[in-house]
């Protein structure tokens, strides 16, 4: 997967209004499924420390409110930046391949329980 075909869009809480202007889900495209956009993860601006970007499941980004909910939910798939730009382009560096990354981790996951 070509890392230009990552989108990060604003995230948006139940209500469907993204409240937050500084938190963001990322998306790739869903290689079952031509055109469609699946959740991988998201990023968002602290307070003083830059910006976090993290792969998660999709069902972990409501729980996500800080950075150490991020970095324990992402079970270590995360980068840090001075900026979102900059977490954002660690993170598709570091992990190239999030959606084969999420169906490991959920294959694991399944065979333990």
């Amino acid at each position: 997967m070509e890392q230009s075909s990552w989108v990060a869009k604003k995230y948006k809480y139940l209500d469907g209004i993204a409240w937050n202007s500084g938190r963001y889900t990322i998306f790739v495209p869903d290689p079952n499924k031509e055109g469609e956009l699946i959740p991988v993860g998201g990023a968002f601006e602290t307070h003083g420390r830059g910006a976090i970007a993290f792969l998660c499941f999709a069902s972990d980004l409501p729980v996500i409110k800080r950075p150490l909910d991020a970095e324990r939910r992402s079970e270590g798939l995360y980068t840090w930046g001075q900026s979102l730009r900059e977490a954002l382009a660690h993170l598709k560096w570091k992990y190239p391949q999030p959606f084969q990354i999420l169906a490991q981790r959920a294959a694991i996951q399944t065979a333990l329980f």
